[in-house]
């Protein structure tokens, strides 16, 4: 007998069924008015957001969702309709400047050049040669961009992450994740949320300011003895 094959949408249904999940086919309605701040859904028309895996707690300040988006680009024999995977996060525990973190490639090393933004943290280079940071207000995303996050992204290649105020969206440009691998995409978009959290933001950054300052005073004891 032939194996049966399951669609996408069943399969991530039975995913949110597992992981205690609400599932929703068709959420453009609901989520888009969330989304249209986010350069990634300013591209192309035709937009949908299908396969809504979505996670709420019980005073509705956390929402948790991972997503398909759909959108087309071009007309005629240009016409192309992009498919991509999406963590999505609005919570009242996080706030972030307008921030994007993209990787960088070599045109934007002449984009520089010629005086594209790109804020580098001297203490990180591998992350600094990895990814391209971007924003309104520098000093703020110097601050919430804490060890841990510096930490993530350094071993964590070629993902793009956008943030303003309440909201977070994680994904890989154009790319459709598989099935088997939307759970590890799930968690390792919660792991991210719960570093950008106000208060492991102070937690990091205070930790950071003792040891700082530990060397500080380590520095004068040794210039004192000499």
């Amino acid at each position: 007998m032939a194996r049966k094959r399951y669609s996408r949408k069943n399969i991530m249904q039975a995913l949110s069924k597992k992981l205690d999940l609400s599932f929703e086919e068709n959420g453009t309605k609901n989520v888009m008015p969330y989304m249209e701040d986010f350069k990634l859904f300013q591209k192309g028309r035709n937009k949908k957001i299908l396969n809504v895996m979505r996670q709420t707690d019980e005073w509705m300040e956390t929402d948790l969702r991972i997503f398909d988006y759909h959108y087309t680009t071009g007309i005629g024999n240009m016409r192309k309709e992009h498919k991509q995977t999406v963590f999505f996060v609005n919570s009242k525990a996080m706030w972030l400047p307008k921030i994007l973190i993209r990787p960088e490639w070599l045109i934007h090393q002449l984009a520089k050049f010629l005086g594209m933004q790109d804020i580098n943290f001297v203490d990180y280079p591998k992350f600094s040669h990895q990814y391209l940071v971007q924003g309104d207000d520098e000093e703020l995303i110097r601050y919430v961009m804490n060890e841990k996050v510096l930490q993530f992204f350094t071993f964590e290649k070629n993902w793009y992450m956008e943030g303003l105020n309440y909201y977070l969206v994680l994904y890989h440009d154009r790319q459709l994740l598989r099935t088997q691998s939307l759970e590890a995409f799930y968690n390792k978009g919660i792991k991210l949320y719960e570093m950008f959290k106000v208060e492991e933001q102070e937690s990091v950054n205070a930790s950071n300011a003792d040891t700082d300052a530990a060397k500080k005073t380590s520095n004068k004891k040794k210039k004192t003895k000499k």
